[in-house]
C-alpha cells in the first residue's frame, strides 16, 4: 500500500483571562486551598442519534473512580450541583474579535452542546462546547489554511494523579472559557504546523484575552497518512510539535511494513489472540517481574499471535509496542513477547515450554502477560481489537505526547456520537452593539499596539511590548484607565504580581486592584504602599475600610515617619545611610524607603537653613 502524502491539522486551544464561563467564581489558578474532596462514577449518556460514543464506551470499561478537589475558585456549579449560569459577556466579546480576526463568519445566536466526555476531565460527563465563528482564514508563508470553527468551551479539570482503577483531578481550572480554533488539514509539513500555531496564539495574545501562565495554550495535532485521522493530544510546547509529528510518521511507515510483512504469511487469516492461564509453569520463576506479578495477586497469562514472529521489535518495526500501549491503559505494566525473550530474568526453559505448550511456529510470535483474572477478558477483547485495527491499517486514535517527542495511545478516536443539545442554557444573542465593539477591537499588529500604549498612557515601549506578549494587555488598559498613574499600573502587573505570585502562589483578581487604586487615589498613597496593599489584600482577602485601617497597622505613616526622624535629628545619631534600619528597628510597621529619605533630606535641608 502506497503512503499518502501527510495531511496536518490543528486545534489550538486558550483560555481567556476573562470571567469563568458559566459561573461568577474567579478564575484564580495559583496554589488554591482545597476545600473538600468528592468522589463520582461517571457513565456516558446517548447522543442526539441515540448512540454512545466508540471513546465513551472504551472510558467506561476501564471502569475508574474519580475523586475531585474542590478548591477556593470553585462553586456548585463545578461539582454539577446546579445549573450554570448565563455565559460571561467578555469571553463571548473574546470569542467574537478571535473569530473575526481569523476572518470567520460568526453566528448570531450562540447555541450550547454537550460534549460526552467521561474520563474523568469533567464532574458532569460531558464539556460544554459552542460554535462561534465558521469558514475563516490564516495567511502563512507556506500558503493560506482555512479555519473550520472557532468555539467557545469550558476548559476541564486538572489531573493531580493516578492509577488504573482511581483517578484525582483538581477543580481549580474547570470551567475557565476556552477558546478552540480548529483548522482544515491544509498544513503542509510539521514546519508549517509550527508556524500556524504560532500564528494562532500571537492573534490570542494581541487580542489581550488569551492568558500566559502554564498551560493555558495548548495544541491538538491531527495528522493522517492515508491510515486514519490520528489526533496528538494536549501538546504545550511549539518545538515539541515538530518532533511528534516525525515521530508519527515514522510510527505510522514502520507498522505499514510490518503489517504487510504478517499479511504476507497470514493470506487472510485470523490473527486473534486467546490468553491461557499458564501461572504454574512461573511459579518457580527467579524473575523479580514475574514474582512482583505473584505477590499483588496476578496470574500469568500466555497466547499466541500467529504470523507477527519478528515484527513486535525488529529494528525500526516495534508493533510489540502498539500492542503494550494498551495493556497499559488498563494499568498494566504491558506485555513479554517472543521478538524480545528470553529477558527481564524469565529463564529460557520456560519460554520453552510455553512455546511447546502453545505449538509456536516459526512465524509465530507470543504474548505473556501478568494480569488480575478480573481483567483478562476485558484486556484480550482490547488487545485483539488493536490487532485487527493495524491488520486493516485503521490507525485512528487518540494519542499522547511525551516531552521527548513520543506518542502513546491514549483512547479511540470520539467521533459524532458524542454530542446532545445542552438543555440548562438558553441561546445566546449576539447583539449589534456586541458586534461593532467586537469590530472595534480586531487586534492590530503588535508595533501598533505598542506605539498606541506608549502615547495613550505615557508607558515605555518595552514596558507595552511585556504587556501585550504577557497577555496582561486588556487587563492594564482597564485598571489603568480607573487609576491617575499608568506607569504605576505597568509595574505593578508587570513586576509585583509577578513577586507576589512567587511568594505567595497566588495572586489578586482584578477586582482587589481595583479596589486597592481606588483607596489609594483617596489617600494620596505612594507607590510603596500602593503595592503593599495589593499584596496585604491577597493575603487577607480585605477590602475598603478594613484594608485601609490594617494598611495604617501595618505601614508607618507620613507623620510617624517624621516624628521619628525629628527625635534622631536632635540627638545626631541619623544619618542617610542609617535611616531606614534605623527606623525598621524601632518599629514593627513598614516602612515605605523613598518617604522616609524625602522626608529626612527635607528636614535635614530645613534644619540646615535655620
Amino acid at each position: 500500500m502506497p503512503i499518502e502524502k501527510i495531511k496536518i491539522g490543528l486545534e489550538v486551544h486558550m483560555q481567556l483571562n476573562t470571567g469563568k464561563l458559566f459561573c461568577r467564581c474567579g478564575q484564580n489558578t495559583g496554589e488554591n486551598r482545597n476545600y473538600f474532596q468528592f468522589t463520582r462514577l461517571l457513565r456516558p449518556t446517548l447522543s442526539e442519534l441515540g448512540k454512545v460514543d466508540i471513546a465513551a464506551e472504551y472510558e467506561t470499561e476501564r471502569d475508574r473512580i474519580f475523586t475531585y478537589d474542590a478548591t477556593d475558585n470553585t462553586c456548585l456549579v463545578e461539582y454539577d450541583e446546579e445549573p450554570p449560569h448565563e455565559m460571561d459577556d467578555d469571553a463571548v466579546k473574546a470569542s467574537v474579535i478571535i473569530s473575526l480576526a481569523l476572518h470567520c463568519d460568526t453566528v448570531e445566536n450562540i447555541s450550547t452542546m454537550r460534549k460526552v466526555v467521561v474520563d474523568g476531565s469533567n464532574t458532569s460527563g460531558f464539556q460544554r462546547t459552542s460554535i462561534v465563528g465558521f469558514n475563516g482564514y490564516l495567511d502563512t508563508r507556506r500558503g493560506r489554511v482555512r479555519i473550520s470553527t472557532v468555539c467557545l468551551e469550558e476548559d476541564s479539570a486538572r489531573k493531580v494523579e493516578g492509577n488504573s482503577s482511581d483517578v484525582t483531578y483538581s477543580l481549580d481550572r474547570l470551567g475557565i472559557p476556552l477558546i478552540e480554533v480548529s483548522t482544515q488539514p491544509d498544513i503542509v509539513d510539521e514546519d508549517h504546523a509550527v508556524e500556524v500555531a504560532e500564528k494562532i496564539g500571537s492573534i490570542g495574545m494581541l487580542s489581550g484575552y488569551a492568558r500566559r501562565e502554564v498551560d493555558a495554550i495548548r495544541q491538538d495535532v491531527n495528522m493522517s497518512m492515508g491510515m486514519g485521522r490520528v489526533e496528538i493530544k494536549g501538546v504545550q510546547k511549539l518545538s515539541l510539535i515538530r518532533d511528534l509529528i516525525k515521530y508519527e510518521k515514522k510510527r505510522q511507515e514502520s507498522i505499514l511494513r510490518g503489517i504487510e510483512v504478517v499479511g504476507k504469511r497470514s493470506s487472510g487469516k485470523k490473527t486473534d489472540v486467546e490468553f491461557t492461564d499458564m501461572s504454574s509453569i512461573f511459579e518457580d520463576s527467579s524473575s523479580i517481574i514475574i514474582r512482583s506479578g505473584f505477590k499483588a495477586g496476578n496470574r500469568v497469562y500466555c497466547s499466541l499471535l500467529p504470523y507477527f514472529a519478528g515484527t513486535l521489535k525488529n529494528g525500526d518495526l516495534r508493533i510489540g509496542k502498539e500492542i503494550s500501549d494498551v495493556v497499559k491503559a488498563f494499568g498494566l505494566g504491558g506485555i513479554f513477547h517472543s521478538d524480545e525473550l528470553p529477558a527481564y530474568g524469565i529463564e529460557e526453559g520456560k519460554i520453552n515450554t510455553v512455546y511447546s505448550k502453545l505449538g509456536k511456529g516459526q512465524d509465530d510470535a507470543v504474548l505473556i502477560l501478568s494480569s488480575p483474572s478480573s481483567k483478562i477478558k476485558v484486556i484480550t477483547s482490547a488487545i485483539n481489537n488493536r490487532i485487527n485495527k493495524l491488520m486493516s491499517l485503521d490507525l485512528a486514535e487518540t494519542r499522547g505526547p511525551r516531552d521527548d517527542g513520543v506518542t502513546f495511545f491514549l483512547r479511540p478516536l470520539p467521533g459524532k456520537d458524542r454530542m446532545y443539545p445542552e438543555t440548562d442554557i438558553p441561546i445566546k444573542h449576539i447583539s449589534a452593539e456586541t458586534m461593532d465593539f467586537c469590530r472595534k477591537n480586531i487586534p492590530k499588529e503588535e508595533v501598533d499596539l505598542q506605539k498606541e500604549l506608549t502615547e495613550i498612557y505615557g508607558i515605555s515601549e518595552q514596558d507595552a511590548t511585556v504587556l501585550i506578549k504577557s497577555g496582561n494587555m486588556m487587563k492594564f488598559r482597564r485598571v489603568a484607565d480607573s487609576y491617575k498613574d499608568a506607569r504605576s499600573v505597568a509595574r505593578l502587573l508587570l513586576l509585583k504580581i509577578p513577586e507576589i505570585r512567587e511568594k505567595l502562589g497566588k495572586e489578586p483578581d482584578e477586582s482587589q486592584i481595583m479596589d486597592v487604586l481606588k483607596i489609594s487615589s483617596r489617600e494620596n498613597w505612594s507607590r510603596f504602599v500602593m503595592e503593599k496593599a495589593v499584596e496585604i489584600s491577597t493575603v487577607s482577602g480585605l477590602k475598603g475600610d478594613d484594608l485601609k485601617a490594617e494598611i495604617e497597622k501595618q505601614i508607618m505613616s507620613e507623620e510617624e515617619i517624621a516624628a521619628f526622624i525629628s527625635s534622631g535629628l536632635k540627638d545626631g545619631t541619623l544619618t542617610e545611610k542609617n535611616i531606614i534600619p534605623s527606623i525598621s528597628r524601632s518599629s514593627e510597621k513598614i516602612v515605605d524607603p523613598t518617604m522616609a529619605l524625602s522626608i529626612f533630606k527635607q528636614m535635614t535641608k530645613q534644619k540646615h537653613d535655620m
